[in-house]
C-alpha cells in the first residue's frame, strides 16, 4: 500500500491493491482509504479516480465516486505493462463540497508484463496538488 498526505495537509489517502503483483490483462481491485490529518477516517466522501500513462494519456477517469464509510473500491484491468499513475481527487467530505480547493494525490505504480514473474515494485512516487477550480 501507498499512503500520502494531500498538498494542503488536510487529508491522508491510502491506496491498496489486490493482487499484490499488478499484471497486465488481469483485473486489479484498488482500495482507497480516506482519513483526516490526525488519521481519523472521514465519511461521506465523493472522489475522482483517474488512471494515466506517464505521458498524461488518460486510461480511465471516473468522477463522483462514493466512499460513504471512508473507503472506496475500484476495479481496473491494465492492458499494457509499465509505469502508470493513479490520481485520487477529493471532491466532497462529510457531505460538504470542497469548493474552490480540490485536493488530490497521485500514486506511481508499476504494471508487470504477463510473462514476468518479478514482484511488483511500487515506484512509491507521490505528487500532491491543490487546484483552484474556476
Amino acid at each position: 500500500p501507498l499512503e500520502i498526505q494531500t498538498a494542503r495537509g488536510t487529508y491522508i489517502l491510502q491506496l491498496l491493491w489486490d493482487p499484490e503483483v499488478i499484471v497486465a490483462g488481469q483485473p486489479v481491485e484498488f482500495g482507497i482509504l480516506f482519513s483526516d490529518a490526525a488519521g481519523g477516517i472521514v465519511d461521506r466522501v465523493r472522489y475522482g479516480f483517474k488512471v494515466t500513462e506517464p505521458n498524461g494519456t488518460v486510461l480511465e477517469d471516473l468522477k463522483n465516486q462514493r466512499a460513504d464509510d471512508g473507503t472506496g473500491i475500484q476495479e481496473y484491468t491494465f492492458e499494457r505493462d509499465g509505469p502508470k499513475d493513479v490520481e485520487v481527487t477529493v471532491d466532497v467530505v462529510g457531505g460538504t463540497p470542497m469548493g474552490e480547493f480540490v485536493e488530490s494525490s497521485k500514486f506511481g505504480i508499476v504494471v508487470q508484463s504477463p510473462s514476468g514473474t518479478a514482484a511488483a515494485s511500487s515506484q512509491n512516487q507521490t505528487t500532491n496538488t491543490t487546484s483552484e477550480s474556476a
